[in-house]
């Protein structure tokens, strides 16, 4: 959201007369219409662009105007190119089913049968977390470590599986293209990500310990989480104030000095605003020092409320986040 309608009618009014203008980063980087007029007007003297605010962009001011050029987001979306993808598909189909060998291979982790029901809560849960983090974490992310412990420890090469849904969930919500469990480590990579994975005996009390720590240019976060016996996935550590977090939906995290009077303030404003809150957590490691506080509630919250729970006395940080 930083980056929205960076280049718009102001940003272009300060440009030469006679700019170009591509745009194959991001839609929404542009204003579109204020491009639009820029190109009409002679300011800016063309533009090629092949990502848009809305894809595929239906109504948008830039398409038949003669001096910009537009190109589909991806290759791979143009007519001519969907027809010879589904007749390839439809081809190796056939060979299968004829019994000759696939000749493309889809590269998802293989998980033995045995350890599904053991994995698959942890993928949701290690999304969800990775969800979570990059929507509460300062900087760009360099550096992400999966630490699997207690009985995670045993998964194996299994546990690629957990480590591909949570780089998933770090990139989904920062990035406009599909992120799914076999391009995620591909698209880490190609980002400058380093994903490394260590285990460890040590799950501190629980049987089963999915810790996450992330390392920005900035600032560095680590949550852990758990799948409890027939109670759910619960976030039980942020930056090691302990909780008991249920991940999912809608949520402020913010850091506070732990005194009579800030939650209670915090909680009057949204009120105010006729936010309800379903949950709260809060961890602290002394009496009266700095503390953690998580609300779920039940409603995304606007960032001019999040700005008055910011300016509150006592109040040090507050983010909101969907997961």
């Amino acid at each position: 959201k930083e980056t929205r309608h960076i280049i718009n009618e102001k940003t272009l009014a300060t440009m030469k007369d006679g700019v170009r203008i591509i745009n194959c980063a991001r839609g929404g980087i542009i204003d579109e219409a204020a491009l639009a007029d820029g190109v009409k007007s002679g300011k800016v003297a063309g533009a090629a662009i092949d990502v848009f605010e809305e894809e595929p962009p239906k109504d948008s001011p830039l398409i038949g105007i003669p001096n910009i050029i537009v190109t589909p987001h991806l290759g791979a979306s143009t007519v001519e190119a969907q027809k010879n993808v589904s007749i390839s598909i439809a081809k190796q189909c056939l060979e299968v089913l004829s019994g000759r060998d696939a000749k493309y291979v889809v590269n998802a982790p293989i998980i033995p049968s045995e350890q599904h029901e053991t994995i698959e809560p942890y993928a949701i849960l290690g999304e969800r977390m990775g969800r979570l983090m990059i929507q509460i974490i300062e900087g760009r992310v360099q550096k992400l470590e999966m630490i699997y412990g207690g009985d995670l420890a045993a998964l194996g090469q299994s546990a690629k599986l957990i480590t591909h849904m949570a780089i998933k969930g770090l990139l989904d919500p920062i990035l406009r293209f599909p992120v799914n469990m076999v391009n995620a480590a591909y698209i880490a990579k190609d980002r400058g990500i380093t994903v490394s994975e260590t285990t460890t005996g040590e799950s501190a009390g629980y049987r089963n310990l999915l810790t996450m720590k992330i390392t920005t240019d900035s600032s560095e976060l680590v949550i852990s989480g758990s799948v409890l016996y027939k109670g759910g996935a619960r976030i039980v550590s942020i930056a090691g104030y302990t909780m008991d977090m249920v991940p999912e939906g809608a949520v402020i995290i913010s850091r506070h000095l732990d005194r009579p009077g800030v939650i209670g303030r915090a909680s009057t404003i949204l009120g105010e605003h006729q936010i309800n809150i379903a949950g709260m957590q809060v961890g602290r490691f002394q009496p009266g020092e700095e503390a953690i506080m998580v609300l779920n509630v039940d409603a995304d919250v606007p960032e001019d409320v999040m700005e008055a729970i910011r300016g509150m006395p006592g109040i040090y940080s507050a983010k909101f986040a969907r997961i």
